[in-house]
């Protein structure tokens, strides 16, 4: 009995050891498969600060990139506006001048004409003069009996 009894024990004992093996065994695997998982979630963690730091200088190009286009579209804006005025006071000028030489251009057309009318009725009177110093010569030298 006492043989069966410690052969037991040794049974009993053999088997506790081999549960305590196969518990420290699976201890081992866990903190392995922990310090795995660590590993692991530093890595993804890791990418993705990279991938969140490379979005964000991205960003900052973009919005660099949106703000140099912003000034460069005010700047040619300004360009236009300044261009635009330039033109519309090229043009008052164009039109004032035309106005002027349109205005010129009748005054001398009028006093070409007033000119005209002068000159013809002057060669008017001229000529009833004449006709009137014929008339008078002939009466008269009908009257003297020429």
């Amino acid at each position: 009995m006492t043989i069966i009894k410690g052969f037991d024990r040794r049974r009993s004992s053999s088997s506790t050891q081999q549960e305590h093996l196969k518990k420290e065994s699976d201890n081992r695997n866990l903190s392995v498969l922990q310090e795995h998982n660590n590993y692991t979630t530093d890595a993804v963690l890791n990418t993705m600060k990279e991938q969140f730091d490379q979005q964000q200088s991205i960003n900052n190009k973009l919005l660099e990139m949106l703000d140099y286009y912003k000034d460069a579209l005010q700047a040619s804006e300004e360009i236009r506006r300044t261009e635009q005025e330039h033109m519309n006071k090229q043009f008052k000028e164009l039109e004032e001048r035309l106005a002027d030489r349109i205005s010129q251009q009748i005054d001398n057309r009028d006093k070409e004409m007033m000119k005209y009318i002068r000159s013809s009725q002057q060669q008017q009177q001229e000529q009833l003069l004449e006709t009137a110093a014929t008339q008078q010569k002939g009466f008269f030298a009908r009257l003297l009996g020429k």
